[in-house]
């Protein structure tokens, strides 16, 4: 299996893709800043419009189950928004296992096994709570395998399977710049899976809204394609839609179209492709007689896309990326 690994905040987690408010205020907590939850495939985020692409064109294929889907499937009971998850034993065929556990306020070791291997282990007690949950990443010879979980009351949240040639995967984190991303979960959500190709969003609005500079930007972009480049993976860089309203915020100095230009420029001294939806979507906004019907067209909110600027990402990455999926 090969995998593509889509890096960013909050527009690669997913926020204004269609649907994704109402699955999450449907049986879950409702989307927050600096969301870290796995994000349901059915929602059209541009990441599962992608995926939808990849797989169609290669033959792979992916599954989601969610806590409640678990609980009815496998008779487990529910704990908030997870499944207590002791006990369960999940057959599947594929070549990637995630499972995102919520961390616990007691002491819970919890295990996960497949084909009677153990392959994770760890205590889910965390006294710190600003991420509350932990991601495991297991790869595996493709094929039919089964997965067991160990752990008195160990909450499981959500469980993805990955199958066939090809695998896209979502590795955003809402809120978080990109110098963050690297140093506190570049190691974490993109090195275990060693991906061909990481699909590079480039945090921009959150490196603007804490006033960092587009020097600095560019200095953690260009970081950031070598610490790819030095993993074995190929990097693409995906800028994002402009802003509506002012291009300097109270907490910013300076244009947020210097950020953009800073990471293209990191593109360019290091070879990386560029996707640019940026220029696309700036060039599709002259088109609209105000901010308004701008608004109503293309964002959820001022920093945001909606539907159609994530399938506006998706199609641009597609376009971009087909070519290495012989």
């Amino acid at each position: 299996m090969k995998l593509i690994a889509c890096t960013g905040d909050s527009h690669t987690w997913g926020q204004g893709g269609a649907g994704v408010r109402d699955a999450f205020d449907k049986w879950t907590s409702p989307v927050i800043a600096g969301e870290h939850r796995m994000l349901p495939f059915a929602t059209g985020a541009y990441v599962n419009l992608l995926r939808e692409y990849v797989n169609a064109y290669t033959g792979s294929s992916a599954s989601d189950y969610e806590a409640p889907v678990l609980c009815r499937a496998f008779g487990l009971e529910a704990d908030g928004n997870c499944a207590q998850a002791d006990g369960l034993r999940f057959p599947f065929d594929g070549a990637l296992l995630r499972l995102q556990f919520r961390y616990t306020p007691a002491h819970v070791r919890a295990a996960v096994r497949v084909d009677g291997e153990t392959l994770w282990e760890d205590d889910l007690f965390r006294e710190e709570r600003s991420n509350p949950y932990n991601l495991v990443t297991l790869m595996l010879p493709d094929g039919r395998h089964c997965a067991e979980i160990t752990g008195p009351g160990a909450p499981l949240y959500r469980l993805e399977v990955y199958r066939g040639p090809w695998a896209v995967v979502n590795c955003g984190v809402g809120s978080c710049p990109v110098g963050k991303f690297l140093a506190e979960y570049y190691d974490k959500l993109v090195a275990p899976l060693r991906p061909v190709a990481v699909l590079a969003e480039g945090h921009t609005i959150n490196d603007w809204i804490v006033d960092r500079d587009a020097d600095e930007q560019e200095e953690n972009m260009t970081a950031f394609f070598r610490r790819i480049r030095a993993d074995g993976a190929d990097p693409w860089l995906l800028t994002v839609e402009p802003i509506l309203g002012s291009l300097a915020s109270p907490l910013s100095g300076h244009p947020f179209g210097d950020f953009d230009e800073a990471c293209r420029r990191a593109a360019r001294a290091e070879n990386v492709p560029l996707i640019d939806a940026y220029a696309a979507l700036a060039e599709k906004l002259d088109a609209f007689p105000d901010e308004q019907a701008r608004f109503d067209a293309w964002y959820e909110d001022n920093w945001h896309p909606n539907a159609a600027g994530h399938a506006l990402y998706a199609s641009l990455s597609f376009d971009a990326l087909r070519h290495i999926l012989a």
